[in-house]
């Protein structure tokens, strides 16, 4: 009588490599500092008052736009991941948030900024 389960085939574990070691450390490093873009505004809201002359309850807005940026991206790019192929997805992503900040850091007024 023969067995209906299929046979189990063990897996080997593969060698780490350096690199293989050195993926996730950089992956976690890719992720805190492109999360750290969120949340960086908020302690800074008096500097980039007194940088634009303005005063710091006119900035405060600056922090609530890069959460409902946050969440826009979570809304409309998090399911392009099911859709597209991953790897370019993350490339480009990572290509429109350097370009953001870059033009973040260029920002003559406090809308530009935002």
């Amino acid at each position: 009588m023969q067995s209906t389960t299929p046979a189990r085939r063990l897996r080997t574990p593969t060698p780490q490599t350096k690199t293989s070691r050195l993926f996730l450390p950089l992956i976690a490093l890719c992720s805190a500092v492109t999360a750290a873009n969120i949340y960086l505004a908020a302690p800074l809201l008096s500097v980039i008052a007194q940088d634009f002359g303005t005063a710091p309850s006119a900035v405060a807005w600056i922090a609530s736009v890069a959460q409902f940026g946050y969440a826009a991206g979570l809304l409309f790019f998090a399911p392009l991941g099911d859709r597209v192929s991953r790897r370019p997805l993350v490339a480009v992503l990572s290509l429109a948030t350097t370009a953001a900040l870059a033009v973040g850091a260029a920002a003559s007024g406090t809308s530009t900024l935002a």
